[in-house]
């Protein structure tokens, strides 16, 4: 973490911004203050403590849906060589060239 980093003294500040991602000490700093309300350059001082976040972590669960239960309906267009195939079930239109089913 970025505290830990500035707490030692081989790390300058923008060898920690650009460990982190960023790429000026002035966008590191920006944040840097906004998360922990104080300045990195202060965290290098002794005797100065900071709150420490736990890292953020993201869960992301995908389930699969019921079957999905569907019809085509294959029409003619009164004007034009166009098939309409509709999806009932997810109310999706498909406007198709009648040259790909071998038409004119």
């Amino acid at each position: 973490m970025a505290v830990v980093d500035l707490k030692r003294d081989d790390m300058k500040i923008i060898d920690v911004a650009l460990k982190y991602g960023y790429h000026s000490p002035t966008s590191f700093n920006r944040a840097f203050q906004s998360v922990y309300g104080i300045a990195p350059s202060l965290v290098k001082l002794d005797g100065v403590s900071v709150k420490l976040h736990s890292p953020l972590s993201f869960q992301m669960v995908i389930k699969g849906a019921e079957s999905l239960d569907f019809r085509i309906e294959v029409k003619l267009s009164s004007n034009s060589n166009t098939i309409y195939s509709l999806n009932s079930s997810c109310c999706l239109l498909l406007h198709l060239n009648s040259s790909y089913f071998g038409g004119n």
